[in-house]
């Protein structure tokens, strides 16, 4: 199972879901226009090995998926939250991490872009304080499979992308 939080778009979600027709991909969402929109999408293009829901993704994770089960999470361009007393918002945060640490395979892999330097210094401090998860080059991933929607407004736009390759060490 691969694990998308926060789906928007899901330009990522369908291009994965295309290029890995062998994997499960479940797809999280808070906006349910969004997932409305994917499902249309993935229901039009004959995408079946997608599972595109409503929700939280702490609850989704807490309630959903089995402990152990996950190989891959991916969150791509999360909201930052700019202002200092709205920062407990951030997706990636320690909670998240003790999380995902039950919920990744041994070796399960987190995947992270964002064109916001601050958060990016913010999502890295965050995986390079938590000694259960290291820092691995998976370029084959960013330049083979990484394609969202604000990946490709970043490069019209001419932002800088931060990517980052987390791997579980338990």
């Amino acid at each position: 199972i691969d694990f998308e939080i926060g789906f928007g778009k899901g330009v990522f979600i369908q291009g994965y879901a295309k290029r890995y027709p062998e994997r499960h991909i479940v797809g999280i969402e808070v906006r349910k226009q969004a997932v409305d929109f994917v499902n249309h999408l993935l229901n039009e293009n004959g995408i079946s090995n997608v599972l595109a829901l409503h929700g939280a993704a702490y609850r989704c994770l807490e309630d959903c998926i089995p402990d152990g089960s996950i190989q891959r999470c991916f969150v791509f361009h999360p909201d930052p939250w700019i202002k200092d007393r709205h920062a407990k918002r951030r997706v990636i945060q320690t909670q998240l991490l003790d999380l995902l640490e039950r919920k990744l395979q041994e070796k399960g892999r987190v995947y992270v872009s964002t064109d916001v330097d601050f958060l990016w210094d913010d999502i890295s401090n965050t995986f390079n304080k938590d000694s259960r998860f290291k820092t691995i080059d998976d370029d084959v991933f960013w330049s083979t499979d990484y394609l969202t929607h604000w990946s490709m407004f970043s490069e019209l736009d001419k932002r800088n992308q931060f990517f980052g390759s987390f791997e579980c060490k338990s």
